[in-house]
C-alpha cells in the first residue's frame, strides 16, 4: 500500500521514508546549486575543502546539518543505482506506470478505483483465493461450475460476466481473452482493439467472405434473429427481432420494450421468449432462431432443468415452440444480426412496441439491403 499509485500501490506515505527523501532533496540542491546562499553558508561552516557529499559531520553540528548528514548515504546509493539500472528500469516499468496512471485518473468514484486496484493485485475475496487460504473446500465458480472462480474468471471469463459486458455498447463486449490474471487482460484488450481497427478498415458490408455476416436460411425456412440491449439513461430493456426468408427478404420485424429487469441474462432470456412468441403468433412452421446470448441458447437446447432466476423463461420457450413444426436455435455473434441490434436500441427510446411487415423500418433498411446483396446461403 505504500507504493506510489503509478507502480500499483495506494500511495500511502511512509513518513520515515518521506522525511529521508526530503532531506536527500536538500542535499541534492546543495550539491547542484553551490552558489546559492544556503549552500555557501553550509560550505563555509562544515565543508570548505570538500563537496557536500564528502563533508564530515563536524564537532558541533547543528540539528539541520546532522539531519542532512543522515541522508547523504541515500544520495550515494541513488547515484549508483541510476548508473547501473537506468535503462533496465526505464524499459520494464514504463508500461505498468502507464496502466496505473490510466487507472487512477479514470472519471469514476474512488471506491471503484480501489476495487480495480484489488482486482489487479488478485486480492478480491474470490472462491479461488478463499480456497487457497483454506476457508472453503471448493474453488469452482458457483455459476458455471466449470472453472476456478479467480478474479479474471469472475470479471471476464465466466459466461455470465460476458453477458454483463454484452449489455453495454463497448466494442469488446462478449469477447474472449485468456490470461492468468485480470491485469494481464489489458494486453489482450489492446490486441483486440487493434484487430478491430484493422478489420473495420479492411471489411465492408459487401464482403461476402466475412465469417460473422448474416447467413440466409435453407430454402423453405425462415430465420428469426433477436437481440437485447439496455438504455443507458432510462435502464429500459429493448428487444429487436428481424425475420427473413432464404432470399433475404424481410417478412416481419419488431421492437419491444420493458422496464424492471435487472439481471442481464434474464433480459436475454426475456428477449428470446419474445422472439419465439412472435414466431408462434405468425404461425411459422420452419424457423431458425439466432441470437448472441450463448448461455440462454445453450439452456434452451439442454433438456436439464435450469434453477437460475431466468430458468422459468427457458422452460417456457420449448412449450411455446411446440406449435412450430420444425425449429432450431443457435448462438451467433452480434455482427451476424446487426438489424436486430439496431431495433433493440430503438426500442429503449420508445414507450410502445412496434411491428413492421414486409417493408423494413428506415433505421435498418440499409443494413438489410447490404446483407441481402451479400448472401451466404446455409448448406
Amino acid at each position: 500500500m505504500g507504493l506510489p499509485k503509478v507502480r500499483g500501490g495506494l500511495g500511502f506515505k511512509d513518513f520515515y521514508c518521506f522525511n529521508k527523501a526530503l532531506l536527500a532533496k536538500q542535499i541534492w540542491l546543495l550539491w547542484k546549486t553551490p552558489k546559492s546562499l544556503i549552500a555557501r553558508i553550509m560550505k563555509a561552516k562544515y565543508n570548505p575543502d570538500a563537496s557536500v557529499l564528502e563533508a564530515p559531520l563536524g564537532k558541533t553540528p547543528s540539528f539541520a546539518w546532522r539531519s542532512i548528514q543522515s541522508s547523504i548515504g541515500l544520495i550515494g546509493e541513488g547515484l549508483i543505482w541510476r548508473m547501473g539500472m537506468e535503462i533496465q528500469l526505464g524499459s520494464s516499468r514504463s508500461r505498468d506506470s502507464e496502466l496505473w496512471h490510466f487507472l487512477w485518473n479514470l472519471p469514476i468514484p474512488n471506491a471503484e478505483k480501489h476495487f480495480f486496484w484489488r482486482a489487479c493485485h488478485e486480492i478480491l475475496p474470490t472462491r479461488d483465493n478463499l480456497w487457497r487460504r483454506k476457508v472453503i473446500d471448493d474453488p469452482r465458480c458457483p455459476i458455471c461450475e466449470s472453472k476456478e472462480e479467480s478474479t479474471f474468471h469472475i470479471l471476464w471469463q465466466c459466461q455470465s460476466a460476458k453477458d454483463v459486458w454484452g449489455v453495454g455498447n463497448l466494442k469488446f463486449q462478449k469477447s474472449v481473452f485468456v490470461g492468468p490474471s485480470f491485469i494481464q487482460a489489458d494486453a489482450g484488450l489492446e490486441a483486440f482493439e487493434r484487430a478491430q481497427a484493422v478489420t473495420s478498415q479492411a471489411s465492408s458490408l459487401h464482403d461476402s467472405h466475412a465469417p460473422h455476416k448474416w447467413r440466409a436460411p435453407s430454402h423453405g425456412w425462415l430465420k428469426a434473429n433477436w437481440d437485447a440491449t439496455v438504455g443507458r439513461k432510462n435502464g429500459r430493456l429493448g428487444v429487436g427481432i428481424v425475420i427473413r426468408d432464404h432470399r433475404g427478404e424481410m417478412c416481419a420485424t419488431k421492437s419491444w420494450t420493458q422496464s424492471g429487469l435487472l439481471d442481464p441474462t434474464a433480459m436475454e432470456a426475456m428477449a428470446t421468449f419474445v422472439a419465439v412468441q412472435m414466431c408462434k403468433a405468425l404461425g411459422l412452421q420452419h424457423v431458425q432462431l439466432e441470437g448472441d446470448a450463448h448461455n440462454v441458447v445453450e439452456a434452451v437446447n439442454n433438456t436439464e432443468p435450469n434453477g437460475s432466476c431466468w430458468g422459468h423463461l427457458v422452460a417456457d420457450i420449448p412449450s411455446v415452440l411446440h406449435a412450430v413444426q420444425h425449429w432450431e436455435m443457435k448462438h451467433v455473434p452480434r455482427e451476424a444480426h446487426q438489424g436486430a441490434h439496431v431495433l433493440a436500441k430503438l426500442a429503449t427510446t420508445n414507450d410502445m412496441d412496434c411491428e413492421w411487415f414486409f417493408a423494413p423500418p428506415d433505421c435498418i433498411r440499409v443494413i438489410l439491403t447490404a446483407e441481402q446483396s451479400a448472401l451466404i446461403p446455409l448448406t
